[in-house]
């Protein structure tokens, strides 16, 4: 890590200054426990919530296998309750709790990728939001468990992935005008997981704080973050301060092992277009003195444009990707940018690019839409041990590698999704999907039924 990092970053920032307003956009893709709830947390710039709902959900889901590259597990039968309450206390206090039930996950993607809630009889459960938060003209709060996703939410986001788990955390900020600063805090799991009861219980955390800019049409913001963790290593208190640079913390406490990521990102809406991209980077070489300074630069970006049609039909593309090593670690296991066995940023990991090309509409009783995609991926490069190849050249040799790196893998086909309410609070989904040549087990046609009833008010 060097300062090279944060003033490039900066300086795109001062470049796109003068920007514009925020909508959060709904992407309803292939979700294995889509909730009553929407699955977002309140954004930095628009805290205020007041869709609020009390419900149950019951779902029950079939699928041949792997409908596309999202999915973690080839179980075929799914089944899901969802038990959610929410509530407004007064104009600055809300609350929101959920508790779900599901059918264990016996046959994962990856090995790395096990199911994480413990077995009772085949079936698990847990608390998936429990929350509570403060909004006013001037600051707001928010102390519990809930899904993490600051800013616009895509399918494809790099910093947090669309397909993760919810974080215990804390969140705090101050808002004047367009302008909001924050900082919060997330709760890890422990990794490596501790194998038996003379195991050491690795205790990791994660710091981050957010500059947000709102215009009439969008938002840009910059987010730093810091991974850390260790033996029975207690939270860092100093880290909440959204004043402090990260970068400045590491230098001047040297014996603080960390892994620190910085993100852009830049949003635009109006009535015809949307435009979003994120640039993510772990990691910068500027210098050219030895060995290690030959390590390739780790960073991901994602550029994604939405064009309307015509009142019914929405065209959408996206570029993505990921270079090699970007979230993994060098020294420590515990550093690596995953949570609960999956990965914490994109749900693809490293080492990959990725296109899509879409089109969808939408109807007073559903919506649906169909997608043409092409994915290549090297070698796994997170869950495995850091790639140090480059020590074994000269700087007079030099280094370079190919992206992606290693054997590479395609996946290229079509996706279909399909969203109906047949009868009030019951609801269809089906995807079909056709792969000419996958990295999985799903080479071919598959496709997936899901039924859906909600009580709810």
């Amino acid at each position: 890590m060097n300062f090279h990092k944060y003033a490039f970053l900066y300086l795109i920032f001062l470049i796109f200054l003068y920007s514009r307003d925020y909508n959060r956009v709904y992407y309803n893709f292939i979700n294995d426990s889509q909730s009553i709830d929407s699955h977002f947390n309140y954004s930095f710039s628009e805290f205020q919530n007041n869709n609020f709902k009390h419900g149950i959900l019951f779902k029950y889901t079939y699928m041949s296998s792997l409908i596309d590259y999202s999915q973690y597990f080839y179980d075929k039968n799914n089944i899901y309750f969802l038990y959610s309450y929410n509530t407004q206390i007064n104009e600055n206090w809300n609350s929101s709790f959920s508790l779900y039930a599901e059918n264990s996950k016996k046959k994962a993607r990856e090995d790395y990728f096990e199911y994480w809630n413990d077995n009772y009889g085949g079936g698990s459960a847990d608390v998936e939001k429990a929350y509570i938060t403060y909004n006013d003209d001037v600051f707001f709060i928010k102390l519990g468990r809930d899904y993490f996703h600051p800013g616009h939410y895509s399918f494809n986001r790099i910093l947090f992935s669309s397909r993760g788990s919810s974080f215990d955390q804390l969140l705090f900020g101050f808002k004047k005008k367009n302008i909001s600063i924050s900082s919060f805090y997330l709760s890890l799991s422990p990794h490596p997981i501790p194998l038996g009861p003379t195991s050491i219980d690795t205790t990791r955390h994660l710091n981050g704080h957010r500059l947000n800019y709102k215009f009439k049409n969008g938002y840009m913001a910059i987010n730093e973050l810091i991974l850390y963790g260790g033996s029975y290593k207690s939270i860092n208190l100093a880290l909440l301060n959204p004043l402090l640079p990260y970068y400045v913390y590491h230098k001047n406490h040297r014996r603080f092992p960390s892994n620190s990521i910085l993100s852009f990102e830049y949003y635009y809406r109006n009535n015809t277009l949307s435009l979003f991209f994120e640039f993510v980077l772990d990691d910068l070489q500027i210098d050219n003195k030895e060995p290690s300074d030959l390590e390739p630069n780790e960073y991901g970006f994602i550029l994604e444009l939405e064009k309307k049609l015509n009142d019914k039909y929405v065209y959408t593309i996206n570029y993505l990707m990921v270079s090699n090593r970007t979230f993994n670690a060098p020294r420590f296991a515990y550093e690596k940018y995953v949570h609960k066995n999956l990965p914490m940023g994109h749900f693809l990991g490293n080492n990959f690019w990725n296109i899509n090309l879409g089109i969808k509409t939408s109807h007073k009783r559903g919506f649906g839409g169909i997608q043409f995609s092409y994915l290549l991926k090297g070698d796994e490069a997170l869950y495995s041990e850091f790639n140090e190849d480059f020590l074994d050249y000269t700087i007079e040799d030099g280094y370079n590698e190919a992206f992606p790196f290693g054997d590479n893998r395609l996946m290229k086909g079509f996706i279909i999704d399909i969203n109906y309410e047949l009868l009030y609070n019951f609801e269809i989904n089906s995807s079909i999907s056709y792969w000419f040549e996958s990295m999985y087990d799903n080479l071919g046609a598959n496709y997936l039924l899901s039924v859906n009833y909600k009580i709810n008010k």
